[in-house]
């Protein structure tokens, strides 16, 4: 790429050089990030502009595009596995503290009804929790 400046010219190799790039992905999460019918998979494509696969009896995916996308793949591909696991540490804590409140005898279910707040025997406290 011939340019009047070193940042002009890699400006413009990051818009036209077509790169291929590979991440690894814990097993238990793949299906997170491929999703129901492929759906997450082809919103992170559209979102980034890239080709994003997954080699077949593999944990990597591949991401193909040109180099500024392929970062911005990369990018919402961490995005998304960050908030899935952040999503099942808090589901892990959650069930935690559901069996400590049921070990105390108090019939507590984190899922009932609407709303926040703590539901103890279908009795409803509008009080938070520090």
């Amino acid at each position: 790429v011939w340019a009047e400046t070193k940042q002009q010219a890699e400006r413009a190799r990051e818009m036209l050089e077509i790169v291929t790039e590979v991440a690894n992905v814990a097993e238990n999460e793949i299906g997170f990030i491929i999703g129901k019918g492929g759906r997450q998979i082809n919103e992170l494509e559209k979102l980034s502009g890239c080709r994003i696969t997954k080699e077949r009896d593999s944990p990597v995916i591949s991401i193909a595009g040109v180099r500024g996308n392929v970062n911005k793949a990369k990018a919402l591909l961490q995005y998304t596995l960050e908030t899935l696991r952040e999503q099942r540490e808090k589901e892990r804590v959650i069930s935690e503290l559901t069996g400590e409140l049921r070990n105390l005898g108090l019939p507590y279910d984190p899922f009932q009804g609407e709303g926040y707040g703590l539901r103890f025997g279908g009795v409803q406290n509008r009080s938070r929790l520090a």
